[in-house]
């Protein structure tokens, strides 16, 4: 199968030759189907990796103002009204930059969910500022062929709150947050991808995890 089939595949939970693999790199090796591109190179990256999936490295609202210095948060609380028209400012960049990303070619997103964590919202703040807007933000993907989230966090994230929003698979940093595969994939309403031979999509920072998790899923019974 080609990379393309085999993502489609998997998505449609039809029969696949091997779980897709995915390792969050621009340039990864032959045996993973998916390209991580950052925007300004998303031309390079598809003509470089033609039988692979591209999709786009795009920070939701949250994460592209807290890498700027920014607390949205902070800013809600002391004047709504200043805090909203911020929130507003940047969403429509994230939205400006998921539309780019698509009409030049991108087969979806790579979506950086930040703020989901006690650290950074409580439960309240993130619902009742964010969640809706990262789900808007994801919906305008929606057509694409494949979208992966990112649930950014060190410590207990609020997967109960984003595994429904609209994306074809949801991931995290298995090193710090521990979920249980069966768990999350009650609650995801796409595929689970992380760097475990229960995932349904092999998800790992480094080729080395990817190379072990396909030995280890090939040389299983069955």
């Amino acid at each position: 199968m080609t990379s393309r089939e085999r993502i489609r595949s998997a998505i449609n939970g039809e029969s696949i030759d091997r779980k897709p693999a995915v390792v969050w790199s621009a340039s990864p090796g032959h045996r993973c189907d998916v390209v991580i591109s950052a925007l300004d190179t998303l031309e390079q990256a598809i003509e470089t990796h033609p039988d692979q999936v591209v999709i786009v490295e795009i920070y939701g609202p949250f994460g592209r103002s807290t890498r700027r210095g920014v607390n949205l948060t902070k800013i809600l609380s002391g004047d709504p009204s200043a805090g909203g028209e911020a929130l507003k400012r940047v969403k429509d960049e994230v939205r400006g930059d998921i539309t780019e990303a698509l009409q030049r070619g991108a087969h979806g997103v790579f979506y950086r969910l930040d703020g989901a964590y006690p650290s950074a919202n409580t439960p309240m703040e993130y619902g009742g500022h964010y969640l809706e807007m990262d789900r808007e933000l994801l919906e305008a993907a929606a057509d694409a062929d494949f979208n992966l989230i990112y649930v950014e966090g060190e410590e207990d994230i609020y997967l109960d709150f984003v595994a429904d929003l609209p994306a074809h698979a949801i991931t995290w940093s298995s090193r710090h947050v521990e979920i249980p595969v069966r768990s999350a994939r009650a609650m995801a309403r796409g595929l689970v991808a992380l760097d475990n031979p229960e995932a349904d999509i092999f998800f790992a920072r480094s080729q080395d995890e990817i190379d072990r998790l396909l030995s280890r899923s090939e040389a299983a019974p069955g």
